[in-house]
């Protein structure tokens, strides 16, 4: 008789949906082991593969945007499953007999993922994930999943270890579980399930998609758990593959987030074209406190006025080129308070960074106690030879220490070269001139 034997103690029943091809005698027998005697409605034991290709350890992930702290997190991909089976009551003790069936699924390891739920209800038409386990090997290190053995010759036993889950929306700690969904033409379909087991890493479960997908397998599908286009590995990875509207070029506004992968908090927004700017251009706003400060042309407005001019003079003849830096003084900066001083934007062939002091550190923001700062621009690209002239701008932002915007600063570009000149990595500092107006 073809299915899957499931049951508790002497009590057995047949599954419809078929998993199983043989004898009683062969396959697996998975007992769950729930001391916490968890109260269920449903219980569903999905089935991933346990193929290393399919199973991805995935490093850099955000698992907490409030502390924007990288983990590694592990992923898992569905191969079968035998659907949710009614329980009503304690999960401990609860037995399903996975006979072997080469056409729905072909694996011999597969991973189990034991998955109850509470009672549907309309908001909920599935049911609250309340438990999730997993078969571990007690003589590992590693306290994650382990594959069973869905043998064709003999019946092998396995426990399944399950632990209480509770719901969360929010980053996911140590014993909580979030679903995934994902809509597309106003329809909604689960993707995922995200568990933190009480020890252990971070753990991601795909589900199959009706596109990418084929029937229960998700073998076949993209390796992105918020379907937003972007997975987590490879060149522009997804730093966040639990939020749709995080990866990488996505826009970012003033909520505080670090929505397009860069690292760093929202520091400005763009916003409508500035009064008096011309329509050739748009505006920039300095996030302060969550929301945006005001309306500023942006370094693409004609004439955009400089607060600052750094003169470049490039030594051509000591190539390779190195970055330039100059030194700027801020005196509302130096009443022992401080400063933090932002790079916003660049123009031009440049990348602009920032440092307290000449020797660095340099990066995208630092504090400054005396008003004294450091700014380094390095040219991305060759340099064509020209006549001394504006090289391009760089747009600062200077924070006060509690947060308030005090002012924003474009500093002008000026250089002199003598030849062209093509970045190179090492090679002498070339020294800029700056003042501030």
């Amino acid at each position: 008789m073809d299915g899957m034997r499931i049951g508790r103690g002497a009590m057995l029943a047949t599954l419809a949906l078929a998993l199983a091809a043989c004898s009683s005698e062969t396959g697996a027998l998975v007992i769950l082991s729930a001391p916490d005697h968890p109260q269920v409605a449903t219980v569903e034991i999905i089935l991933a593969s346990a193929d290393p290709a399919n199973i991805t350890a995935v490093t850099g992930q955000r698992v907490d945007e409030t502390t924007d702290q990288p983990e590694t997190v592990r992923y898992f991909r569905q191969r079968a499953t035998t659907g949710p089976v009614k329980v009503g009551g304690d999960l401990d003790g609860f037995r399903f007999h996975v006979e072997p069936n080469s056409a729905v699924a072909p694996d011999a390891e597969l991973v189990p993922f034991a998955i109850a739920r509470a009672p549907a209800d309309a908001n909920d038409p599935a049911g609250q994930i309340l438990a999730i386990g997993i078969a571990h090997d007690p003589t590992a290190s590693d306290p994650g999943p382990v594959s069973i053995t869905i043998d064709p010759d003999a019946l092998q036993v396995f426990q399944v270890d399950v632990e209480a889950a509770s719901a969360t929306s929010a980053s996911v700690a140590a014993q909580q579980v979030d679903e995934i969904a994902c809509t597309s033409s106003g329809a909604t379909t689960p993707s995922g399930i995200v568990w933190r087991p009480a020890s252990g890493p971070e753990l991601r479960l795909l589900l199959p998609l009706a596109s990418g997908g084929a029937g229960e397998d998700a073998t076949t599908r993209p390796l992105d758990l918020d379907c937003d286009g972007h997975a987590p590995i490879g060149s522009g990875a997804d730093c966040d593959d639990l939020a749709s509207d995080v990866f990488p070029g996505a826009a970012e506004t003033c909520d505080g987030r670090d929505t397009n992968c860069d690292g760093q908090p929202t520091v400005f927004e763009t916003c409508a074209t500035p009064a008096g700017a011309g329509s050739d251009c748009s505006g920039i706003a300095v996030c302060n406190g969550g929301s945006a400060g005001a309306c500023q042309p942006d370094l693409s407005c004609a004439g955009t006025a400089a607060d600052a001019e750094c003169d470049i003079t490039l030594d051509v003849s000591a190539l390779p080129c190195a970055p330039a830096v100059g030194d700027l003084a801020l005196p509302e900066c130096s009443n022992g308070s401080g400063c933090t001083i932002r790079v916003l934007q660049s123009d031009g062939v440049w990348e602009a960074t920032v440092a307290a002091q000449p020797q660095g550190p340099f990066g995208p923001t630092a504090m400054t106690h005396n008003g004294q700062f450091s700014l380094e621009v390095e040219p991305m690209a060759t340099l064509p030879a020209a006549q001394a002239g504006p090289a391009g701008q760089v747009f600062l932002a200077i924070q006060q220490a509690a947060g308030g915007v005090l002012r924003y600063l474009p500093v002008a570009l000026d250089y002199t070269p003598g030849d062209s000149c093509t970045l190179q990595d090492g090679g002498p500092l070339d020294q800029m001139a700056c003042t501030a107006k």
